[in-house]
């Protein structure tokens, strides 16, 4: 007990390092600091302080040498991280095997040639989650389309903008970043699929079980496939374990760290899939220790078991309550609404239709003063239905910016009268 309370010490002490480091030298410069878990006193730290220059030396310096044990690396993705990062990055992996979730990339110890150890994670396909629109209903499929163009539309002519203003390049650097400058789809995906739902159900689930502080819409791929399905993967797992269980959500339990982002079980779980319940009750704390024993402190097992019993506790409550329901597009739409206000990633199913209702009133206030008002837009339906018309028409809208290296309304209306005769 003395020394997990004297880890729990730490923790607040790094915490209020973070506090301090964000507001001095940047969030990012904060985050390298306290990934360091085994720093024992604030000169620890402030020795680490001294000896950074950038977060990418510490985080991200990639590697320029093969490991040398292991022999197919086409499939990898690989970066140099010390030895409390790649132990936690296998942590997590290793808990997702033995949950039988799949939902996480497999991580494994590797080792360069000049004996750095580090991890090595199997590559997940596809794009960040926050390329990506979503929307919880069929129905809405033919709207979000529409969206997820006018989404393309915007990023283009906000990325054209943005090399216009910046003064820092020349005309010739301009030119050239401008000719490169291209239109990429924006691809909207329905998460109200059950087979969708059920794979952000069981990332949150194996996030409140680890203590995951930091799973971002870029920190979990998705690959779109066919008739609407996508395949998920978290990555970047390494801020996983902290000191902390207050995971329920219940009244008078304060988040443990300023920067943790860890979901809610009130707020994520009102049902349990019956695939995910048979799951986890067939894993036991014990085996929760045997795994991650060798790789993390005892204070960070300790908490991981405090966190797995309380998923494990709720999840016993929903049977009882008889709230065992697979994914449906009803009770999907109504676990999206289920976000508590301040806390953004209570609830992943939530957070991705609220990011996708921000970048919408993005560009409705673009239409206020911005881009699409310059274009000739005041209104979301203005635009959606010059949209329709060029789609009704035969005429690509994404491949007529390719054509006119712009967007505006009255290329739209020389568009359709070109083709209408």
């Amino acid at each position: 007990q003395d020394i997990i309370d004297d880890e729990v010490e730490m923790s607040r002490i790094r915490a209020q390092s973070f506090e301090e480091l964000s507001r001095e030298r940047g969030y990012e410069f904060a985050r390298a600091v306290v990934k360091y878990r085994n720093l024992s006193s604030r000169k620890q730290i402030n020795d680490v302080i001294a000896s950074l220059e950038t977060t990418e030396q510490v985080y991200r310096e990639r590697l320029s040498k093969e490991t040398n044990n292991v022999d197919d690396l086409k499939d990898r993705s690989f970066d140099i991280k010390d030895a409390n990062t790649s132990q936690r990055d296998v942590a997590v992996s290793r808990i997702n095997k033995l949950l039988g979730f799949d939902i996480i990339t497999e991580t494994e110890f590797a080792q360069t040639e000049d004996r750095t150890k580090s991890s090595l994670a199997k590559k997940a396909e596809g794009e960040q989650a926050g390329r990506f629109l979503y929307y919880t209903r069929a129905q809405d499929k033919g709207d979000m389309e529409v969206q997820a163009i006018i989404q393309a539309i915007y990023d283009y002519l906000d990325s054209k903008q943005r090399i216009a203003g910046n003064y820092g390049l020349k005309p010739e650097e301009k030119e050239k970043e401008m000719a490169a400058l291209e239109v990429k789809p924006v691809q909207s995906l329905n998460i109200g699929k059950p087979e969708n739902a059920l794979q952000l159900i069981m990332l949150t689930i194996i996030d409140m079980i680890v203590g995951q502080v930091d799973r971002h819409t870029g920190n979990f791929m998705v690959q779109p496939g066919e008739d609407d399905s996508m395949t998920l993967k978290g990555i970047d797992n390494d801020t996983a374990f902290g000191l902390f269980d207050n995971i329920t959500g219940e009244e008078g339990e304060a988040k443990a760290d300023a920067y943790r982002i860890t979901p809610f079980l009130s707020d994520s779980l009102p049902f349990v899939p019956l695939s995910i319940y048979e799951k986890v009750k067939k894993v036991d704390s014990s085996m929760i220790r045997g795994a991650l024993t060798g790789l993390l402190s005892e204070a960070e097992i300790h908490f991981t078991e405090s966190r797995f019993e309380k998923v494990k506790a709720h999840l016993e409550k929903l049977v009882s309550a008889h709230k065992v329901q697979d994914p449906t597009e009803q009770n999907v739409t109504e676990l999206a609404g289920r976000n508590r206000e301040g806390y953004d990633q209570n609830n992943y199913i939530g957070t991705l239709i609220s990011k996708t209702a921000q970048s919408r009133a993005q560009i409705e206030k673009s239409m206020e003063i911005g881009i699409f008002k310059e274009k000739g837009y005041t209104s979301m339906e203005d635009l959606t239905k010059d949209i329709t018309l060029l789609r009704e028409n035969g005429i690509d809208p994404l491949e007529l910016v390719r054509t006119k290296k712009d967007f505006s309304k009255a290329i739209v209306a020389e568009a359709l009268s070109a083709k209408t005769g």
